[in-house]
């Protein structure tokens, strides 16, 4: 059975971080998400989760069967909070509704109080 796994960032995820930003789709993402998408890109966003993980959000990895295909995160926005996340294309992401799972998983890391909202319409 393959596994969904929503883990801490670490600095030694540079590399696959870079190659995810460059193959998403970048329709639905942020402007603030630089493309191309450089290592050092990597390293300066890795090094300020890992910093600030718990202050100012929550961030973390979306592994699938040992494999990172995503990010999720929720932002504190003064007194409000914002949920982030970007997938691989793939057709097994959307049909597993991993970002769903990952939700769910994070309700542990009590972060609240929480609002959403989409950044563009995504369907």
């Amino acid at each position: 059975m393959m596994k969904i796994e929503i883990k801490q960032w670490a600095l030694s995820d540079a590399k696959e971080l870079t190659s995810l930003c460059n193959a998403v789709d970048r329709r639905f993402l942020s402007d603030r998400l630089p493309y191309p998408y450089m290592e050092k890109d990597a390293e300066e966003w890795l090094k300020m989760v890992t910093d600030n993980d718990t202050i100012t959000g929550i961030y973390r990895a979306i592994v699938y069967d040992g494999k990172l295909i995503g990010s999720i995160s929720v932002e504190k926005k003064d007194d409000d909070a914002e949920i982030g996340y970007m997938l691989l294309n793939s057709v097994i992401c959307f049909s597993m509704n991993i970002q769903t799972k990952g939700l769910a998983q994070k309700q542990s890391d009590r972060y609240v109080p929480l609002h959403s909202r989409s950044y563009r319409l995504n369907i």
